[in-house]
């Protein structure tokens, strides 16, 4: 089996494990008012319906930030989201809604995102974050 057939192969076994989907919106340096919240952000939707899998970090790579509250250091894992390989617009502080599967309602901020070739996926890490209040 040749090179670009076997990355094909895995593009499309990594993919079929991607079994959420989600929108992906970008914050613009735009705004609006809200009827009830005032002055908020327009959000521009990157990608819409985007298969995608919430996972953690492969055995042996955890990751994890540390943030102090009130005088106190807690340490809080991250997770990591995959998308399609060919995936080729996002950005750190996108946001992702997850809008089926099992996290369905869960909204996270892109981290780092630094690309790669020959991937079966993109993988970027995220750390979860309140729902925007604009997007109601």
């Amino acid at each position: 089996m040749s090179r670009e057939a076997a990355l094909a192969d895995g593009r499309r076994i990594a993919e079929e494990g991607m079994t959420s989907r989600c929108t992906v919106r970008r914050k613009t340096d735009q705004t609006t008012d809200h009827p009830d919240l005032g002055e908020v952000p327009v959000w521009v939707d990157v990608y819409t319906d985007l298969p995608l899998k919430v996972a953690g970090f492969s055995r042996g790579q955890s990751q994890s930030r540390h943030v102090t509250t009130g005088g106190v250091e807690y340490e809080i894992a991250m997770r990591t989201d995959h998308f399609p390989a060919l995936t080729t617009d996002l950005r750190d502080n996108d946001l992702v809604d997850v809008t089926s599967g099992d996290n369905t309602g869960l909204v996270q901020r892109l981290v780092e995102t630094d690309w790669q070739d020959q991937a079966t996926a993109q993988r970027f890490p995220v750390v979860s974050v309140p729902r925007p209040e604009e997007w109601s």
